[in-house]
């Protein structure tokens, strides 16, 4: 509600935004969003910030599946085009999300100024026009006079189409006033009614054709999700007693512990018994089907139109009739409210059509074997026995979005995946999206991702957003060694197939790790540090991680970004750990860029010796960051290379990817450096000790004193039992005690 006669354009937006149900709000910033992002958390709203966004695009998806509808905040250009394979996958699979684009004021507008973020050409709506094709709406606020009418229009657009709308909000309009007094009254959300004389001739035709069918179904599909009808077919399959189906975008829209619930049908890849009860049926009531190609097993329905009747949301089809513009929801509703259920020939207990038994049993031969490979046979139905009430899962696409598909979920699961868009690396942005959103409504709801090795490369930024706003879900890597998908399509051996880096199984022990080593807080640190620690033999997972890095030699490869995971968790423990900690993690993350990293070339081809004096460099980097040389001593005998003579100055502890020189690899330049202070030190000093700026200054003036010392021929290792130095009472440091069971870390499987 506002007391105020006037508001600015971005107050009036935001208030909006709120008033839908909205609490928080992805995005990046940006110089032309930035004036409208200081109106954010004046509304009451929380201001995620992602890494990128096209993740926060995903974040923005994943928020709506959960919440009903989600906002995206980007800037003018080049922020915005970044969001647009995420906002295109929404105008896909039909979820509403309000993109605002921090825009150029009007006055650039109009003289066609060559401003940065633009083509060179003065021409300001080439990317409005672009978002046009994947937009409901679009709405250009450069008219204060009409800003508040056309907020209000574009909204009410997304909500009710159930899919993303443009909104630009140039920099010189955001602090605009307009009136407020619309404010009072919300947003009216609902549908104008069906025509009532097509309606009724709808509902008259559709309940002659459920009277006599003898052996009707229910099959349900995403846009019932989507288009919000859940309640109405959830009373329609309890009262009509008729089994019940979905299909892969629509897994959980039914509760699967219903007696009714008959399974997934996707056409000819269907289970057999249920293959058979769709496809034997006289009658099925299909809501909000969407036949993808995907969806609906390659376009194999064997499925009679002439006894289907069709609920869209725009229109409904019986059998080859179609009625325009009548509204499922509104359908439905009227269906159940006139529908003689007792007249139905199978909706007696003793007479109804028993659908086919879903359950959880592994089959014979995956619950027999004694082989240590993780099969989807074994899988997917002992993920189902772990699962749990309300729990939200999400699968990535690929070998996870349709494994899933055979765990039978228990009441209240929430499904999420993107089996028509497909983009890989959805899962991860959507995952940190839903499990905000679930935080918002309960906190208590599990958000479990699945997630591919490959699929994870695209997006793993997003961890740390997921870290920063305290989200705990849980997430499962499944590593297939590659993009096994593409494998199946386009052969096992396909090159294209691999990673970008080249890297096999056994390096994916010890990123698990780092990354449930970096999922500790200060706040929360749970047992991420003590396990890579405890649980990893890095020796041998190195030595595995380089002997499969040297099969890989032949073809470029990308740096992967956990060195830049590092370098974020470091800035996020900055007030909690002393100065060489947060330098240790550092390194870790560099140490592991450099084992997995790309070879050098020359002329197409490896220059012999480079491969193994990186490796070398990363190994030197993790002995650093662990603090053991003896380790460091056992690496440089794995690889079987001598040490490079080339070094960096000793002043200089980080050398950029860039630099003609490498890490240095001296094993007493590792210990002197960095082998000084617990591995991981988050603040809980003795007493009611606070840490200050002053102690901060204070431990980087005590560093430069023991480098000094160092230099002076005093060789010191904190963790040798003979080490005489006397202690500093002042930077005692332990660990904060850990919280209950009842709210674990964020977990890496």
């Amino acid at each position: 509600m506002s007391n105020e006669k006037t508001v600015p354009v971005a107050t009036y937006l935001f208030t909006r935004l709120h008033q839908l149900g909205i609490r928080s709000i992805h995005g990046v910033p940006g110089d032309f969003n930035l004036v409208a992002l200081d109106y954010i958390p004046k509304a009451g709203l929380n201001w995620v910030g992602n890494c990128n966004e096209l993740n926060a695009a995903y974040a923005a998806d994943g928020y709506a599946r959960i919440k009903g509808i989600s906002a995206i905040v980007t800037t003018f250009g080049v922020g915005e085009l970044s969001a647009l394979a995420g906002i295109g996958g929404a105008y896909s699979e039909h979820v509403p999300v309000i993109h605002i684009v921090g825009y150029p004021s009007t006055t650039a507008q109009k003289s066609g100024a060559l401003l940065h973020h633009t083509l060179g050409n003065g021409d300001f709506t080439v990317f409005t026009q672009m978002s046009k094709h994947i937009s409901e709406t679009v709405a250009l606020l450069n008219d204060v006079h009409t800003a508040g009418k056309e907020i209000d229009r574009a909204l009410k657009t997304c909500y009710q189409s159930s899919r993303p709308v443009y909104i630009t909000l140039p920099t010189d309009v955001v602090e605009k006033e307009i009136p407020a007094e619309s404010l009072n009254t919300p947003l009216d959300l609902a549908f104008d009614p069906n025509d009532p004389e097509v309606e009724a001739d709808v509902i008259d035709t559709i309940i002659q054709e459920l009277y006599a069918a003898k052996k009707a179904v229910i099959l349900v599909d995403a846009c019932a999700m989507r288009h919000r009808a859940l309640d109405e077919v959830h009373e329609l399959v309890n009262k009509s007693l008729l089994p019940a189906f979905v299909t892969p975008m629509s897994k959980g829209a039914i509760d699967e512990t219903n007696p009714r619930f008959g399974g997934v049908y996707v056409g000819s890849l269907t289970r057999p018994d249920i293959k058979d009860a769709v496809e034997s049926s006289d009658l099925i009531i299909s809501v909000g089907a969407l036949k993808s190609d995907f969806n609906s097993g390659g376009f194999t329905y064997h499925t009679s139109a002439k006894h289907t009747v069709e609920l869209h949301s725009s229109q409904v089809k019986i059998g080859y009739a179609v009625y325009p513009n009548m509204k499922m929801k509104l359908v439905l509703r009227k269906l159940i409210d006139t529908l003689d259920f007792k007249k139905l020939q199978h909706g007696s207990e003793t007479s109804k059509s028993e659908p086919p038994l879903i359950s959880n049993d592994k089959e014979a031969d995956a619950e027999k074997s004694d082989s240590e490979v993780i099969t989807h046979a074994w899988l997917w139905p002992r993920v189902g026995q772990w699962l749990k009430a309300n729990d939200v899962v999400i699968a990535e696409t690929g070998t996870s979005g349709f494994g899933i598909l055979d765990a039978r979920f228990p009441t209240g699961v929430t499904a999420i995946s993107q089996v028509l868009w497909g983009s890989i690396g959805y899962a991860v942005g959507a995952t940190q999206g839903a499990a905000l959103a679930a935080h918002e409504l309960d906190p208590s709801r599990r958000v479990i991702l699945f997630e591919g090795d490959g699929s994870l490369q695209l997006t793993a930024q997003e961890i740390a957003t997921m870290i920063r706003h305290k989200l705990k879900p849980i997430i499962f890597i499944l590593n297939n060694e590659g993009y096994t998908i593409e494998r199946l399509i386009h052969g096992e051996d396909a090159a294209s197939q691999k990673h970008p880096s080249g890297r096999e199984s056994h390096y994916h022990i010890t990123v698990v790790e780092f990354l449930n080593a970096m999922a500790s807080t200060p706040e929360d640190p749970g047992e991420g540090w003590d396990t890579f620690l405890r649980r990893v033999d890095v020796d041998e997972t190195i030595a595995k991680a380089v002997k499969a890095s040297n099969r890989a030699t032949t073809e470029p490869a990308l740096y992967q970004p956990f060195a830049t995971i590092a370098n974020q968790i470091t800035e996020l423990f900055k007030e909690h750990c002393n100065p060489l900690t947060r330098r240790k993690i550092k390194f870790l993350g560099l140490g592991l860029s450099y084992i997995q990293g790309p070879p050098s070339y020359e002329n197409g081809e490896p220059v012999k010796g480079t491969e193994s004096q990186r490796k070398l460099d990363g190994l030197a980097l993790l002995a650093g960051g662990l603090g053991d040389d003896a380790r460091f001593k056992q690496h440089k005998a794995i690889l079987g290379t001598e040490k490079s003579e080339e070094t960096l100055d000793e002043d200089d502890p980080i050398c950029p990817t860039t630099r003609s020189k490498s890490v240095p690899s001296s094993p007493k330049y590792i210990r002197e450096t960095f082998n000084r202070g617990a591995l991981f030190s988050p603040v809980v000093a003795s007493g009611n000790h606070k840490r200050t700026r002053d102690d901060d200054e204070e431990s980087g003036d005590q560093d430069q004193d023991q480098e000094k010392e160092d230099q002076d021929g005093n060789d010191y290792d904190c963790e040798d039992e003979d080490d005489e130095r006397p202690p500093r009472p002042d930077k005692k440091w332990k660990r904060p005690a850990k919280k209950s069971a009842s709210q674990p870390a964020t977990q890496f499987t």
